[in-house]
């Protein structure tokens, strides 16, 4: 591209009503988009440090503050793009973008004329008369110089540069092979024999990917909403291994092989952390959260880790009993578990998954989600027609709040080639209400099967899902901060799934269901008995979950605690520790590390996989404050959870903001009476 060339990235959407241009952007525009812009902001913080006038709050975190929207965009729209399209071309320029981004963010947190600055106001913050959102935001940029080596001799700092722009293209490799690998393989079945025990709505939903190639051709593919459906249903055994292996094995094959980049990634975090005199990357990391440090993290997961393994045990034995009466194998394998679970929880409370996914439509499931927003919130969603997004898959509404615009909510709900399995949420623009004003422009992404314009029916999880990334697009949408660091989701990484998993308290509430979970053929309420009995059965088969995330949360831990990475074999690490932890062969575990995207897709879960745990143990304390009501829409309780939590972002430490909320410190043993696996949760240990 010649530097004549009209690039749209340069023109920022940053006002109320603008959107990325999305019909005009090619991904050869991000690169040079990315180094002016950067060249840009460099520029202005210079000018900062080189004021002749004394620091004050204004002149050096206000305006430091005011410098970084433009990039901080598109670098948020280039990662959901990648995300989502994952085409050939943006796969291209992925390392070169990432590595101009890692090496803008070294350049800038390495400022030192800047830094001295800051660090005057700092050293005299309590002085200052701040107010409490400004001493936040002072301290926290300030702790951002710090982590990244301000202080740093040239020598190190140059090697921590090198480090860091070295785990972007990391990153960028694991991604795409974790991509190409999922994408690589498709179960494909013509025979009604090879679709035993599936039900109507997963075949349905197997036949809208290719029914355009053949009329009778079911595909399954890698992604979460494909092949677990398939383990879950399919009666034949031999197809639900070949699909279980395939799956557990990703990114081993020759050419997508992430092991080798799992084994650096882990070098370079460890040489990271050494580099800024931290004992390992886990405690590194562990600095910028709620927990603390790494052992808090092992205290919280081990004291759930017995009771969870003595419930698994339990679950199995019951499994076994069940295949020997109904004449199943009893050697059982991973591949089994969740089939058995599945048709013994049917027999046990009378659930039909049919019946279930009929009243459980993709359209009505996002009613009644949007209908729980009003209802605690005030919020209105009106979908639009008139903007041009980058895939005929995504739309997009208009979110008021007493009347008034305060943002916008796309979703692409659909899985496909291309595109990264799973659910997330993402911002193409956080929500500032002082300088540089900006309304929120939010994504929720999942991989549901179906296609747009057809009837897709959602299992129970799958509206969980839903209701949980829509709690993130909350916590970005009713942010009512001034300033954008503090914005949104921009907290610690362990207290922002707290808005998602409480969300999913509301998934199964009566008076939703009544209102939106109808029959999709005669339009007829969800049956009460069934209701009954997908209440009862939510507690159903928890130590089989509880051991496989809590096994890939201490790995993810150990894993990143070692001090010496330089001869790591992550095969070896990985049956070892599971060895000695105790992982039951017939379990296994949530992430095999060659396709653990949490710890080495990215730095945001590094070391940080347990926080899903973490914030389940607030949110369960949280919506106890609702039953304890007896009304889960309590006004004045949802108010408060507004004020208190939802709108604060990370201008409030959020432990503060929780005890704000709930009036106390959060009981861990909410955690235990929700999920029901007894009390090995030790009192003390409270996160906020």
């Amino acid at each position: 591209m010649t530097a004549s060339t009209h690039n749209p990235l340069l023109s920022d959407w940053k006002a109320p009503g603008e959107f990325p241009p999305f019909a005009e952007i090619r991904p050869e525009h991000f690169a040079p988009a990315v180094a002016h812009l950067a060249r840009e902001r460099i520029a202005q913080v210079d000018a900062i440090a080189a004021n002749p006038e004394p620091p004050t709050f204004d002149n050096t975190v206000v305006a430091y503050e005011a410098t970084g929207g433009h990039i901080e965009r598109i670098d948020a729209l280039f990662e959901i793009l990648r995300l989502t399209m994952g085409t050939r071309d943006v796969w291209a320029v992925a390392g070169e973008v990432c590595a101009l981004l890692a090496n803008h963010h070294a350049a800038l947190l390495s400022h030192r004329p800047y830094f001295a600055r800051l660090d005057a106001l700092w050293r005299t913050r309590h002085t200052l008369g701040l107010k409490a959102d400004e001493l936040r935001l002072l301290e926290l940029i300030h702790a951002d110089y710090v982590r990244n080596g301000v202080h740093l001799s040239p020598q190190d700092s140059t090697r921590l540069h090198a480090i860091k722009e070295r785990l972007a293209q990391l990153y960028v490799t694991f991604n795409h092979n974790l991509v190409a690998s999922t994408d690589a393989f498709k179960l494909v079945l013509t025979e009604d024999a090879e679709l035993a025990g599936l039900p109507d709505f997963i075949r349905r939903a197997a036949l809208t990917e290719k029914e355009a190639e053949h009329a009778n051709q079911y595909v399954f593919t890698l992604t979460y909403s494909s092949v677990v459906p398939f383990l879950t249903w399919s009666a034949r055994r031999d197809l639900r291994e070949r699909i279980w292996r395939a799956w557990t094995s990703r990114c081993t094959e020759p050419d997508v092989d992430n092991r080798p980049v799992v084994r650096e990634v882990i070098q370079l975090r460890a040489e990271q952390a050494k580099l800024l005199e931290f004992e390992n990357f886990a405690h590194y990391a562990l600095t910028d959260r709620m927990a603390g440090t790494p052992q808090a993290v092992r205290d919280m997961l081990e004291s759930i880790w017995e009771p969870a393994s003595a419930l698994c045990e339990s679950e199995l034995a019951a499994l076994r009993s069940f295949a020997r009466e109904t004449g199943e194998p009893v050697d059982i394998e991973p591949w089994d578990w969740r089939y058995l679970t599945e048709r013994l929880r049917t027999r046990e409370f009378n659930i039909d998954a049919e019946l279930v996914g009929q009243h459980f439509e993709l359209e009505s499931s996002i009613r009644a989600a949007f209908d729980c927003a009003h209802r605690l919130f005030g919020l209105s969603f009106r979908e639009r027609h008139d903007v041009a997004l980058y895939h005929p898959d995504v739309r997009l509404w208009d979110v008021e709040q007493r009347g008034q615009t305060i943002g916008y909510f796309a979703a692409d709900y659909y899985a496909r080639d291309g595109k990264t399995s799973g659910a997330w949420e993402s911002e193409f623009r956080m929500r500032c209400d002082g300088l540089d004003a900006t309304l929120p422009f939010v994504i929720n992404s999942a991989s549901f099967q179906g296609a747009r314009g057809k009837r897709t029916q959602l299992a129970l999880k799958d509206v969980r899902t839903l209701f949980h990334e829509l709690g993130h697009a909350l916590h970005s949408l009713l942010s009512g901060v001034r300033f954008r660091r503090l914005s949104g989701t921009r907290v610690q990484r362990d207290f922002v799934e707290f808005p998602s998993h409480l969300m999913e308290n509301w998934v199964l509430d009566p008076t939703l269901l009544a209102t939106h979970a109808r029959h999709a053929d005669t339009g007829n309420v969800i049956p009460d008995e069934l209701v009954r009995s997908l209440r009862a059965a939510s507690r159903f088969n928890e130590g089989y979950e509880l051991v496989r995330y809590i096994a890939s949360a201490l790995a993810d831990i150990e894993l990143h605690s070692l001090a010496d990475c330089s001869d790591v074999d992550i095969d070896a690490f990985q049956a070892s520790y599971f060895e000695r932890l105790g992982v039951m062969r017939e379990v296994d575990v949530n992430h095999r590390l060659p396709c653990f995207r949490h710890a080495f897709g990215g730095i945001e879960y590094a070391a940080g996989y347990y926080s899903y745990l973490w914030a389940q143990v607030l949110e369960a304390d949280a919506f106890e404050a609702f039953t304890e009501t007896g009304d889960a829409f309590n006004a004045e309780l949802a108010a408060r959870l507004h004020d208190s939590l939802f709108s604060i972002g990370n201008s409030i430490d959020p432990g503060a903001a929780y005890r704000e909320f709930r009036r106390r410190a959060p009981d861990p043993l909410a955690l235990a009476r929700k999920r029901g696996f007894g009390a090995g949760l030790k009192k003390e240990r409270t996160p906020a």
